[in-house]
């Protein structure tokens, strides 16, 4: 009784397999995702060094008061510019510099002369150790 049973399930695999590969070739029921929603963080056309860019916005900056840009991972660093609440800017890599607010993260921005850094913490990249290397 069981080398029956063992044939059965053996044939109803070798149908699903026929069935399944028949569909696959016909391209019937196929629903692909666009390639956008991969990289939630990827450059808009035409922004960014090239077209693997990634970019994020800053937020949490209040109304009238813009978001220090330093030339290392840490405030203690020299301040090298400011940027409004919802700039786009592209970012490079990560690493840890002081906390703010209790975070330690921080995103190197691409720049073309000496790197520039702000807290991770003001912008929207979510978790940016799962996207962007460590710098």
């Amino acid at each position: 009784m069981l080398s029956s049973v063992k044939r059965a399930l053996t044939r109803r695999r070798r149908a699903t397999t026929v069935l399944a590969t028949a569909l696959l070739t016909a391209g019937v029921g196929l629903t692909f995702a666009p390639a956008a929603s991969a990289d939630p963080f990827r450059c808009p056309s035409g922004f960014g060094s090239d077209s693997q860019s990634l970019c994020a916005h800053v937020i949490k900056i209040d109304a009238g008061s813009t978001l220090t840009v330093r030339s290392g991972p840490g405030s203690g660093y020299s301040n090298v510019g400011s940027l409004p609440n919802g700039t786009l800017v592209e970012v490079e890599c990560w690493t840890y510099g002081s906390s703010v607010n209790g975070y330690t993260i921080w995103t190197q921005l691409y720049s073309a002369g000496a790197p520039r850094y702000v807290s991770d913490y003001y912008l929207d990249t979510g978790h940016v150790q799962s996207f962007l290397p460590q710098c």
